[in-house]
């Protein structure tokens, strides 16, 4: 009789759990936010902005903002924004962990090396200034392997490099798309 009981429970556990499922017709959706048009550009031109908010005629800045993960001791994986900021061809790079105001605090007057893996799997090193809470790239390390990419490339941002009692590491792709069509 027990055999009766779970041989029904069971045809009946696997007929509701199929009748459940979501049919797909195999093409992935992916949230609107998270579409990229291939001829989209990351990197916009911005016009810069005096202190009472109005535009400042004939100065601009390029910018773009990418999503990553941050780590520490305290959560792994969590979210990052970088927002970048291209002035006088450097790169200054602020990071909100969380994906909210306030900037990271990072080490002051300090040098960076970021490891940034390009599309052919090859990891390059680039040179960072750790500069009011701003990764700045004084030597143009990191422009010139983006402007030398057609592929988003990876980088990993470990403080812990510089600051040994902080154990933060970023995570987060730069899509070179656009960037030099903005510099021109």
């Amino acid at each position: 009789m027990k055999k009766v009981i779970y041989l029904a429970l069971t045809v009946l556990i696997v007929a509701c759990g199929n009748g459940t499922e979501k049919k797909t017709d195999n093409k992935e959706v992916k949230p609107k936010d998270e579409v990229q048009s291939k001829n989209e550009s990351s990197w916009e031109v911005v016009q810069i902005k005096d202190e009472f908010g109005d535009i400042v005629e004939g100065k601009s800045t390029i910018s773009a903002i990418f999503k990553g993960t941050m780590t520490n001791s305290a959560v792994a994986d969590a979210e990052l924004t970088v927002r970048m900021q291209l002035q006088d061809s450097i790169i200054y790079s602020n990071f909100y962990e969380y994906n909210r105001e306030p900037q990271a605090q990072l080490p002051k007057s300090k040098y960076l090396t970021i490891k940034v893996k390009v599309a052919n799997g090859e990891v390059l090193e680039a040179k960072q200034f750790l500069y009011q809470n701003m990764m700045v790239d004084l030597d143009k390390e990191l422009l010139n392997i983006l402007l030398n990419q057609n592929q988003p490339v990876k980088v990993i941002a470990d403080i812990s490099q510089v600051d040994k009692y902080s154990n933060d590491i970023y995570k987060f792709e730069i899509d070179p798309n656009g960037i030099k069509e903005a510099i021109k």
